[in-house]
């Protein structure tokens, strides 16, 4: 565990304004685990963030990443602009609106994602699967989710069988009882009466012998 300590280099109103992304960013740590808790320090000067890794090298690669999207990000922007400087206004009012309805579909999908795992996370639950298995789950409606898991349930069962089947083998088979052609064994004619051992000896004095023999 490991405890980063955050220092703004921009101005409060510079933070502000990509905060939301910020706080975005943080929920997917959360959700993944790699991160506990955040915070901002008092006065605002920077922030506290306690980081879920195993190393320094962990932290720096999970940093390394950020920076990575951050850096090409600003890339985007930088192009974004001077594409728009080039536009006239009615150009850039048809960008920006394109552009608006671009977040909100990417938005909606993402919470309807975010559904449909729940969904398939539940179902997985219901039926004794490995919620785990959510990840390769087809997540591309409610009908793909029941059809994924029907079909991965069917190869886990198939997988349960198969492990089942592997570890019986090399063992040893039950051991019948011998038994006579009437289907009596020596332990069932021990435990007749005596009445009914002598009738059955009478009329089979054969058998008799060989079951009490055997």
């Amino acid at each position: 565990m490991f405890v980063l300590v955050i220092k703004y280099e921009k101005s409060i109103e510079e933070v502000d304004a990509v905060l939301a992304e910020h706080r975005a960013y943080l929920q997917e740590k959360y959700e993944s685990g790699h991160m506990i808790a955040s915070g901002s320090q008092v006065p605002r000067t920077g922030g506290l963030i306690i980081c879920n890794a195993a190393s320094r090298a962990e932290v720096d690669e999970i940093i390394k990443k950020k920076y990575a999207k951050w850096k090409k990000d600003q890339e985007v922007e930088q192009s974004e602009a001077k594409k728009l400087k080039s536009m006239n206004a009615d150009e850039k009012t048809k960008y920006n609106q394109d552009k608006r309805q671009a977040e909100l579909d990417k938005r909606e999908q993402e919470i309807a994602r975010r559904e449909l795992m729940a969904e398939a996370k539940s179902i997985l639950n219901e039926r004794g699967l490995p919620v785990d298995l959510a990840g390769v789950i087809d997540l591309t409606d409610a009908d793909t989710v029941k059809v994924s898991i029907e079909a991965i349930g069917k190869q886990w069962e198939q997988a349960v069988q198969k492990g089942i089947a592997e570890k019986l083998k090399g063992t040893q088979p039950l051991t019948k009882a011998p038994q006579n052609s009437n289907g009596i064994t020596k332990e069932a004619l021990t435990k007749m009466k005596y009445q009914e051992r002598l009738d059955f000896k009478t009329k089979n004095p054969d058998e008799y012998n060989k079951i009490m023999k055997g």
